[in-house]
């Protein structure tokens, strides 16, 4: 799984800057972490194999985190923790740690493994960080043109809520969900859901005939609109936002695919 991460440092009480990181998550099982650290987690850093037994320094904002080595990976194993910053309480679980962030700063990081690998490049560890889907956050009125022609916007609907989903890409879109995704279209009918890629009309026209996908498609979506819509100071795609079209203002978010049905059609129900 692949998520490209702008996280948004305005929440420091002076202006700063904005920091930005690729999470390259290969050979990582998603649910892996899920399972143990919630579906509220996103990707806020990562390491390689070129920063094996290296210093790392690491910028962090408050909040919680969880630190996972890599598949094959294991702490207390073939993989051990060389030295971490004297202010962090690192609390050791089976095979990962945890640790909260008190004040924004950078922090350094020593990890060391001895598995072996042809590939630098390779993921080592991953950080995540919790987020809170419940952040609310008011945006402007959006209008975009869907593959089939049609406008769709937040204040010429009689659709109370909107889904936008940032795919980003089709190859992020699971195959396996969108039975569940479209099912979703016939259960809540006081919803527009909505699904943005960066593939032109030309290529998501086979996307579409192919999986039936029966959500408006907004195609070649510029990636610097998906800053509107960010929330809780971090943005990543495959990312989807719960709109109240009356107030303009995102009432619930969510990172990533992992049971994304499920999860998505119990924040629906939660507004019914």
């Amino acid at each position: 799984m692949r998520f490209s991460i702008l996280v948004l440092l305005s929440i420091i009480k002076f202006n700063f800057f904005s920091y930005s990181q690729s999470v390259q998550v290969t050979a990582f099982d998603e649910s892996d972490y899920k399972k143990i650290a919630g579906v509220h987690t996103i990707g806020f850093h990562h390491s390689s194999y070129n920063h094996n037994a290296k210093d790392v320094r690491v910028f962090l904002v408050e909040g919680k985190y969880w630190l996972f080595p890599a598949v094959g990976l294991r702490f207390g194993g073939n993989t051990k923790m060389e030295s971490v910053p004297s202010d962090i309480e690192m609390f050791k679980k089976e095979n990962h740690y945890t640790f909260n962030i008190d004040q924004v700063g950078t922090y350094t990081f020593n990890i060391s493994t001895i598995n072996p690998t042809n590939n630098l490049n390779d993921l080592l560890y991953v950080i995540y960080k919790a987020y809170d889907p419940s952040v609310r956050k008011d945006i402007d009125s959006f209008s975009y043109t869907a593959l089939d022609k049609q406008k769709i916007s937040s204040d010429n609907t009689d659709k109370q809520y909107s889904v936008i989903y940032f795919a980003g890409r089709m190859d992020l879109i699971e195959r396996d969900q969108i039975e569940s995704l479209n099912n979703l279209k016939t259960k809540f009918d006081m919803v527009q859901f909505i699904c943005m890629f960066k593939e032109t009309e030309a290529e998501l026209i086979p996307f579409k005939e192919e999986t039936n996908f029966n959500w408006s498609i907004i195609p070649s979506v510029n990636s610097r609109e998906l800053t509107k819509y960010q929330i809780g100071k971090l943005l990543s795609e495959p990312s989807i936002y719960l709109v109240d079209n009356n107030l303009n203002k995102i009432i619930y978010h969510y990172y990533g695919v992992y049971n994304l049905p499920m999860v998505l059609t119990k924040a629906l129900k939660e507004i019914q």
